[in-house]
């Protein structure tokens, strides 16, 4: 491997920068490369086009995953972007990201990516004597409240019917709550991203990378990933 030797990396292709142009009121900032422990730290910007398809507006390679790493690449991503940030962005639940978007971004509409969080939490409890009650109760406060007082009402019920106040992923993902429970961001603009969330970037790069992939085998492919995705997806 080459990691040890390597910097943060961050390029983008002229094809993307011009679907930006176009695209640029949702973007999906995608670690699932770093999340699943590929071989390359990899990561990538996904935007939406008019056909609702995924389209590839960058990628690369980051060392670490924090606050510093996070502003560096964010500004060279604005500074390649020509300074035009998303009004919406889409991450994992980190607070090191979290800190970066708000100093770079500061106007846009940061939000996590609901399925990865509700994962998360099923992950945490799944050992739970009712766990199949436990999602779903879960899955009825997240997708069946209206209004903000019937969520909250709904979580705190849940909290204690299965006696997991003391729980530090719930209470983690609760204090973030605004950021990905859907009664929160009814006037947030998510252009059907949401749907499209399930693979990640991943997806991109099938038949390309796969958690044996070395840097350099990466690299040497670059070119031909951009070629054939970014025509193909903003068309």
């Amino acid at each position: 491997m080459m990691r040890g030797f390597l910097r943060n990396v961050f390029w983008i292709d002229y094809r993307s920068r011009a679907a930006y142009g176009y695209f640029s009121d949702v973007v999906i900032f995608d670690t699932t490369c770093l999340l699943n422990k590929y071989e390359i730290p990899l990561f990538a910007f996904v935007g939406i086009n008019q056909h609702g398809q995924p389209i590839l507006l960058g990628c690369g390679l980051l060392v670490d995953e924090t606050l510093e790493t996070y502003i560096w690449l964010f500004r060279a991503w604005l500074t390649c972007m020509l300074g035009r940030p998303p009004q919406t962005i889409i991450t994992e639940q980190c607070k090191a990201m979290q800190s970066a978007i708000a100093e770079v971004f500061p106007r846009a509409h940061h939000r996590f990516c609901l399925s990865r969080v509700v994962h998360r939490i099923f992950d945490n409890l799944g050992t739970l004597p009712d766990y199949e009650g436990f999602q779903r109760t879960l899955n009825v406060a997240i997708h069946d409240s209206l209004k903000v007082d019937e969520f909250e009402m709904a979580w705190e019920d849940m909290i204690q019917r299965f006696g997991i106040a003391d729980n530090e992923c719930l209470r983690a993902c609760y204090e973030d709550r605004e950021r990905w429970a859907p009664v929160y961001s009814k006037d947030t603009c998510f252009a059907g991203i949401s749907t499209l969330l399930k693979d990640g970037s991943i997806r991109f790069f099938n038949g390309y990378v796969n958690q044996q992939t070395t840097l350099k085998e990466f690299f040497d492919m670059n070119e031909i990933i951009f070629t054939k995705e970014v025509p193909k997806r903003s068309s």
